[in-house]
């Protein structure tokens, strides 16, 4: 293992991220060749991921009081905003207005989608569910990071769900059949409990009990058997559970079902598959040889996503990340791009900490 190479490809990810800064503004281009429109629109988002790759390198502890400033106040801009059903989160007006504008164009596949659910039992999102979590997904990221850096939030944020009925209405409602994307909705109402104090803590833990799936260990129904949903919906449950300061129920199962089951070479499965891994193995020495030989060999599978000219790392092999909550941002060029240079610089400090080998200014986020 070139250790030097994933210790400093925190460095090179800091290059890369140089590369993409917008001069107009804070933020940074999602990647540099094969850039569509609307990817050059888009701001918070991206500012968030090359913040957290700041955050990473130890870069943003070197940044000045009057830099650190003006990103608060760029943050602070985003929750000025004339969208009363969302008051006070923290909105891209690009990404709004792009949703806002494809909901046309995506009438009649929505009309197909809500006439299917009533003759099947499938169950399709209508367009506002599917904007909800697009902008609840960007809000959530966005305080999060802020949090990581310890910025101020400028106005408290008015949640949609404010008692626990609500919350749990809302949960029951997602389909649980893709606990990826029902995971993520839980995290996020985690992450805002914790932070805004909701305290719904004690809502979500017996909620995450009911999820548990004592097979496998991760959080899911009976009748999910795909690995990346069963391994990737336990890593947003365990983002979550983490925020409330609530256990794994079962680290030595999921460390059994990972060890059994290796991950697609994508930007967000592997480093799910190593989120999942890593906060286990803090939980639970089980299994810790395996585990270690594992994420060692999932390194140079990491590596083969790097470009070495530029310094960051593609989201698929030989191919960008295409697209952002289902926004087309790229064209899916063979080129590095900046969220699966985040992905992969997080992963791969997540590794060299199991292994203890993590230099002491090298941080890792919490999503």
């Amino acid at each position: 293992m070139d250790k030097s190479f994933y210790i400093n490809s925190n460095y090179d990810s800091l290059n890369f991220l140089n590369q993409l800064k917008k001069k107009e503004s804070n933020s940074f281009y999602p990647l540099k060749d094969g850039i569509t429109e609307i990817g050059k629109r888009l701001n918070m988002g991206f500012m968030s991921y090359g913040l957290k790759i700041l955050y990473m390198s130890g870069e943003w502890d070197n940044l000045t009081d009057e830099t650190k400033n003006e990103y608060q106040k760029s943050f602070d801009s985003y929750q000025r905003h004339p969208y009363q059903d969302f008051k006070n989160y923290y909105i891209d007006s690009a990404l709004m207005n792009s949703y806002k504008s494809s909901f046309s164009i995506l009438s009649t596949k929505y009309l197909a989608k809500s006439v299917l659910s009533i003759f099947t039992k499938n169950k399709y999102e209508s367009k506002e569910e599917n904007l909800f979590k697009a902008v609840n997904a960007d809000n959530k990221q966005t305080i999060s990071t802020m949090n990581e850096l310890n910025l101020k939030y400028e106005q408290k944020f008015e949640y949609t769900f404010s008692n626990k009925t609500q919350i749990i209405t809302y949960l029951d409602s997602l389909d649980w059949r893709f606990p990826w994307s029902a995971g993520a909705q839980f995290s996020s109402i985690c992450t805002y409990s914790n932070i805004f104090d909701l305290k719904f803590e004690d809502t979500l833990i017996s909620y995450s009990d009911k999820l548990l799936n004592a097979e496998t260990g991760s959080y899911h129904y009976s009748a999910v058997t795909e690995t990346r949903q069963v391994i990737n919906g336990a890593m947003k449950i365990i983002t979550g559970l983490d925020w409330i300061n609530a256990e794994i129920h079962e680290p030595k199962k999921l460390i059994d079902y990972c060890l059994n089951n290796q991950p697609y070479l994508e930007g967000c499965d592997i480093v799910d598959f190593v989120y999942v891994l890593y906060k286990c193995s803090n939980q639970d020495n089980y299994r810790r040889v395996e585990v270690s030989n594992l994420l060692k060999d999932l390194l140079n599978e990491i590596k083969e996503l790097h470009y070495p000219e530029q310094g960051g790392f593609s989201y698929y092999k030989n191919k960008s990340q295409t697209h952002y909550y289902g926004l087309k941002i790229s064209k899916g060029m063979n080129t590095p791009d900046l969220h699966g240079t985040l992905l992969c610089q997080w992963a791969i400090n997540m590794i060299l900490d199991v292994l203890e080998i993590l230099p002491e200014n090298i941080k890792i986020i919490k999503p």
